[in-house]
């Protein structure tokens, strides 16, 4: 009888441990879910609205929520417009930002302020976000009935997103790296420990783009040895996708005349120039930092199907129920 007695005592040590050690998982990660909502000022980009702790969602296990280790941040560029694909896109982009430590997202909307979707997408996403919103203006724009594709789509919105990081950072502090990352690619986790590491400008293969499997270097002792790509390959110092380079933040400090759609002559970029007009300002064949693997890609530049909605041509599905 004195066992049992003293058994259930430690038993109840035990489970109140527990409980304890739970309300200090979820403390903990409440404190490593601020969020940074950036909306449109009428005098500027860049106003910042507010901020937000996130008390859902924290029930993450205690080994998740110790100290992240003093390592570079990330800043996630992405420009996004209203599409039929949209929500689903950002979503699922966020679910991979999720899982990357230290990581910023600045999420700039092709619009004159922020939209109710992508906001109320931010406010459930557990990263990092910086919102902002700046229309495209004609100069960018698809003539009438011309493809979208016949001009260079995102390049205000990506500018935004630069102008931001110089706003808010300096030479002084700017230990970090941005990175393109279009809503309508697919990630490997891998692809952002090589962006991590980027010391100065880094590069490496994208899936299924230009017309091929993959494009971009072949890499031998962290240098590029070879560029696999079949448009403009000896006219583009960096044949290479968006999605296939990162820059350190410090570079973007040493260099303010950077931009997109900007060559280092001052001159405007031509079509399927941006990447390598861009990359230009930090690096060339011979410093760029060739990263990835030699035997596999770990970003996709896929894109999202739009659905066939044949059915609804009479209103047959409710309006109430929301999918884009």
């Amino acid at each position: 009888m004195m066992e049992n007695k003293f058994g259930t005592q430690w038993k109840l040590r035990f489970y109140a441990l527990v409980v304890g050690l739970l309300i200090v998982s979820n403390m903990t990660t409440f404190m490593f879910t601020t969020r940074v909502l950036v909306a449109q000022h009428p005098n500027g980009l860049h106003h910042l609205t507010g901020s937000l702790n996130d008390d859902q969602n924290v029930t993450k296990v205690l080994e998740e929520t110790t100290a992240i280790p003093d390592t570079k941040t990330i800043f996630v560029i992405t420009p996004t417009h209203s599409c039929v694909t949209q929500k689903i896109d950002l979503n699922s982009m966020c679910h991979t930002l999720m899982s990357v430590q230290k990581v910023i997202w600045i999420i700039i909307e092709d619009s004159q302020k922020p939209t109710d979707l992508v906001t109320k997408l931010i406010q459930r996403c557990n990263v990092e976000i910086v919102h902002l919103a700046i229309p495209t203006s004609s100069d960018y724009r698809a003539e009438k009935g011309k493809p979208a594709h016949s001009k260079s789509r995102g390049v205000e919105q990506r500018n935004a997103g630069l102008n931001w990081l110089r706003e808010n950072y300096s030479s002084h502090n700017c230990s970090g790296v941005f990175y393109f990352g279009d809503d309508d690619n697919k990630y490997d986790l891998r692809l952002f420990e090589d962006i991590h590491n980027t010391q100065i400008a880094s590069v490496w293969k994208v899936a299924w783009v230009g017309g091929l499997k993959w494009e971009g270097p072949t890499c031998q002792n962290g240098r590029a040895t070879s560029w696999h790509s079949v448009f403009e390959t000896e006219l583009r110092e960096f044949p290479l996708d968006m999605a296939g380079f990162a820059v350190h933040l410090c570079q973007l400090m040493k260099h303010p005349e950077a931009r997109i759609g900007v060559n280092i002559h001052g001159d405007r970029s031509k079509g399927g120039h941006l990447e390598t007009d861009f990359l230009q300002h930090f690096a060339n064949k011979s410093s760029v930092e060739c990263r990835g693997s030699e035997s596999e890609t770990y970003v996709w530049h896929s894109k999202t199907s739009s659905p066939s909605l044949y059915g609804e041509k009479n209103g047959h599905s409710s309006k109430s129920v929301e999918t884009r």
